[in-house]
């Protein structure tokens, strides 16, 4: 009877642990925007590859596994050179381009960060490359690097990431339209914020994803 009575405890204790971890949602640490007291921080890196992946997703885009890892890599470059947040480098990617490797806009500007070939030539210029042919601007680890090269110009010289948001996706000219002080594109630097504002929160709440989903091929 005592032999029984064990087992039942026994079998009752092994189905609440199981029920326990059915009941949890499934997290990953690679997802957490801030470190937990007594958990090392996540690479950056890792968090720059968990935000694109949950990008190519919500934009029904499936990469080559090479220019994934190319854009993580320069995403990743770009945020530690540059200061700029992951979260708003892909951002600015999804309201330029949606993803879309060979973007092309009706002005002529190229690739995820919609850079046109003019200015490509004078960034590469800055940053001690040859002049990027218009294939070049397609791959993603290049066109990414040479955009925020020009975004972070933009901020430098204009003194606030709105007015260089506004320059960057408008150009020089749009500041004319300045009325009362108020800069021009504000639906589009609106985007941005919110954009930023989403992949932050989504970092810090990840959504379920496909388990075993892969944005390649």
């Amino acid at each position: 009877m005592r032999i029984h009575t064990l087992c039942f405890v026994a079998a009752l204790c092994a189905g609440a642990l199981l029920l326990n971890a059915w009941a949890k949602p499934f997290t990953s640490d690679l997802n957490l925007a801030t470190p937990r007291p007594g958990v090392p921080p996540v690479p950056l890196q890792f968090t720059v590859a968990d935000l694109l992946k949950h990008a190519l997703d919500r934009n029904g885009q499936h990469w080559p596994r090479p220019a994934y890892e190319a854009a993580v890599e320069a995403v990743t470059e770009v945020a530690q050179r540059r200061g700029f947040p992951p979260a708003l480098i892909l951002s600015l990617i999804q309201e330029e381009s949606r993803f879309q490797l060979d973007a092309v806009s009706p002005a002529g500007a190229l690739g995820l960060t919609q850079v046109l070939p003019s200015t490509a030539a004078v960034v590469a210029q800055w940053e001690g490359l040859n002049p990027p042919s218009r294939a070049d601007l397609f791959d993603p680890g290049l066109n990414i690097r040479l955009g925020f090269s020009f975004l972070s110009y933009l901020q430098d010289r204009y003194g606030s990431r709105e007015t260089a948001l506004a320059v960057y996706n408008g150009g020089p000219e749009i500041l004319r339209l300045m009325e009362g002080g108020e800069l021009p594109l504000a639906s589009y630097r609106q985007a941005i914020r919110e954009g930023e504002t989403n992949y932050a929160r989504w970092l810090k709440s990840p959504a379920l994803l496909e388990p075993g989903r892969d944005p390649s091929p």
